[in-house]
């Protein structure tokens, strides 16, 4: 029996390195998820301050007047309506017969919302989470 002299060739190993750039798609550990909405009404905006979900002038208090930005805005807290967007219309004084009457505010229109932090609001929520959104 005849053995062959079965050489191989040398070859250097090699490692490839890829680099990770964290980049806007990548998820932040401290950030997992959270819930997406839009500023998307302006009004003079009012805080449920008893949390009935109902507007009850002289109750709830007046916060700030918004402007719909239609900024993007994270929350880690579930959004439920917290606010009112409230339009009135100023019904000026006059006379009923020999007295006279003092004009006033009408509420016309009624919105609710979810208040931001005080700077966004929206009537539109989104309650799925939202994974992987953080810029």
């Amino acid at each position: 029996m005849e053995i062959k002299n079965m050489k191989k060739a040398y070859i250097k190993p090699t490692m490839e390195n890829e680099e990770f750039v964290p980049n806007q798609f990548v998820a932040a550990c401290e950030n997992p998820s959270s819930y997406v909405g839009y500023c998307d009404i302006s009004g003079r905006v009012y805080l449920d301050n008893n949390g009935n979900g109902v507007y009850d002038e002289g109750i709830d208090t007046y916060k700030y007047t918004n402007s719909a930005c239609n900024k993007m805005y994270e929350s880690q807290i579930e959004p439920h309506f917290n606010a009112f967007v409230v339009e009135k219309e100023w019904i000026p004084g006059h006379w009923e017969g020999w007295h006279w009457v003092n004009g006033y505010y009408k509420v016309t229109k009624v919105t609710k919302v979810f208040n931001y932090m005080d700077v966004h609001v929206t009537q539109h929520i989104d309650t799925n989470k939202h994974y992987n959104v953080s810029i």
